[in-house]
């Protein structure tokens, strides 16, 4: 499992107890922290990636991360995977990511949902379907219409899968990643409008964006009224 700790330009946090519930509940931030049902909350979060392993293990890994002073899992969704086809779409197995969400609810962890579209450089093409590149006209991480289209019907079956598992609604989901450091890569402020938009069309969760801590990255990664937070890799 891959740790980082998500630092936050202007916020620190503070702890708050754990506990699984299916009530509706909220979550949200001020100047100062994070707050969960309106108390200060902590995240101590782990990046785990459901798709990276067999379904049998979830439960253990869970109790690890959860035995090891964990409260929160961070997980991508492998886009690659869920629709290896135009239109083909597999949530079963290790894509059976709403389990996998429900699992970690019933060990007392709170999930930060990171769907993509582009997830990262250590997931060949960020995650994209290699049928993405056969698509006339596309031009991925852009405010291109062909690349939205698709993204949009991703993100719109990725809400239909998991959208009743945010917070708002008694699950475990906190918030939602829009993009993936994004400012390493670009400045297209429409393109990550239009991301947002779609994503909120799914999704009533806050959403936020993670950069790196350089200011162009900062600059070039964030979004007006989207809470922006940087990456620290932690290693041994």
């Amino acid at each position: 499992m891959k740790f980082f700790v998500g630092a936050l330009a202007t916020l620190s946090a503070l702890s708050a107890t754990v506990v699984a519930s299916s009530a509706p509940g909220n979550f949200s931030y001020n100047r100062n922290q994070f707050l969960l049902n309106g108390e200060p909350y902590q995240i101590i979060g782990g990046q785990m990636d459901p798709q990276r392993i067999p379904p049998e293990y979830w439960t253990h890994r869970l109790k690890m991360a959860r035995a090891m002073g964990l409260n929160t899992i961070f997980s991508y969704l492998y886009w690659n995977l869920h629709e290896p086809s135009p239109g083909e779409w597999d949530f079963q197995g290790r894509n059976d990511v709403a389990k996998f969400f429900r699992l970690a609810q019933d060990e007392g962890l709170k999930v930060v949902l990171r769907p993509g579209p582009y997830i990262c450089g250590e997931r060949d093409w960020g995650g994209f379907p290699a049928w993405l590149s056969q698509v006339p006209g596309m031009a991925v991480r852009q405010n291109n219409g062909p690349f939205l289209d698709a993204a949009k019907t991703y993100l719109d079956r990725v809400g239909k899968e998991v959208g009743q598992l945010q917070i708002t609604q008694g699950g475990p989901i906190l918030m939602t990643q829009l993009e993936n450091e994004y400012g390493s890569f670009g400045t297209d402020k429409k393109y990550l409008a239009a991301l947002a938009a779609i994503l909120r069309d799914n999704f009533d969760v806050f959403l936020y964006t993670n950069d790196g801590g350089g200011k162009s990255y900062l600059e070039g990664g964030q979004l007006h009224g989207v809470l922006a937070v940087i990456d620290v890799s932690v290693r041994s």
